[in-house]
């Protein structure tokens, strides 16, 4: 049979999570690859990579996700450039309460588009639970 001889074909998404530092990228990244959250924050150093395979239903198949979560503090920029090759998704993430990182999303989006034209983009505001900007 032929069917016997088709090789399943593994898709992997590799996505960044892009932004200043402490918005939240590591909780973002953790509470979807591991399904849990810690309010403690802990500075990426460079960068954090996780996986998590998911069955998406319109693709008809799992898909595994390589996100890299990014140090968003300016002494990691250098560093954090190399990742952005081959990036095919990338969340910029602003601290709601935090009008500066808000701002600094435009720097993200920049930066990214110099090393990767193609990477679809999502903005995400995180934190809303802790107030509003100011």
């Amino acid at each position: 049979m032929e069917d016997d001889y088709i090789e399943d074909i593994q898709i992997t998404i590799k996505t960044l999570i892009l932004g200043n530092g402490g918005v939240g990228k590591s909780s973002l990244a953790l509470r979807y690859a591991k399904e849990t959250f810690t309010d403690q924050y802990k500075k990426t150093l460079g960068v954090d990579f996780l996986q998590k395979k998911k069955f998406i239903k319109s693709v008809g198949q799992d898909i595994e996700f390589h996100i890299w979560d990014t140090a968003g503090q300016e002494k990691f920029n250098a560093l954090t450039s190399i990742y952005y090759r081959d990036a095919k998704g990338a969340i910029l993430v602003y601290d709601v309460t935090l009008k500066e990182s808000f701002k600094k999303v435009e720097k993200w989006y920049e930066e990214l588009k110099v090393f990767n034209k193609e990477t679809v983009m999502i903005l995400a505001g995180n934190k809303i639970d802790k107030g509003k900007m100011d």
